[in-house]
């Protein structure tokens, strides 16, 4: 999607979100809305996706992740220098707020078992709608930035840093066992 997309909910959640940003423009000549994609950040026990995996995967768990749903997770502190940036330059109107790069869960849970040297059967692949919660939800969520976004890492790739950054966070779980299942 990029930001002149129009909204097209499938869940009460969407088209809640849907009437907000019809319902801004109205309230103000001048507003702001950013369209964000899942946020991630890098702090050991923050409980956001990578965290969560990497939990799991040192403690020995299973960790379950979706194949199929594609989204542009975006580092938490990037997100913070973006909106900044987008102050300090009065930007207004609709726009998208993300990286760069489009990833599934799986994609993310094996690259980050095979650089924590975790056993890559410990990711079992699954089927976003085999999460009974997850049925009418978008399988493609991600987002293009059509309008001047500085929403990416400063290196640019989220694997490079990002992965390397959460492994070091739990490096004190070096010893990986499995044990257990976890669904991200």
């Amino acid at each position: 999607y990029d930001d002149s997309a129009e909204a097209a909910p499938s869940t009460e959640y969407g088209r809640q979100k849907a009437i907000v940003e019809k319902e801004i423009p109205a309230l103000a000549q001048r507003h702001l809305i950013l369209r964000l994609s899942k946020v991630f950040g890098l702090r050991k026990g923050d409980g956001t996706l990578f965290d969560a995996m990497a939990h799991s995967l040192s403690a020995g768990h299973e960790v379950s992740a979706a194949e199929d749903r594609i989204f542009c997770p975006t580092f938490m502190d990037d997100l913070t220098r973006a909106i900044i940036a987008i102050q300090e330059r009065s930007l207004n109107g609709l726009m998208n707020l993300c990286a760069p790069e489009a990833w599934t869960r799986y994609q993310m849970a094996t690259t980050l078992a095979r650089a924590m040297g975790a056993d890559l059967s410990s990711v079992r692949r699954i089927r976003f709608y085999d999460l009974p919660s997850m049925a009418g939800y978008p399988l493609d969520t991600s987002m293009r930035c059509s309008r001047p976004s500085p929403a990416r890492r400063r290196s640019g790739s989220l694997t490079s840093d990002a992965v390397l950054d959460v492994i070091s966070r739990h490096s004190s779980h070096a010893a990986i066992r499995r044990s257990g299942s976890t669904a991200v």
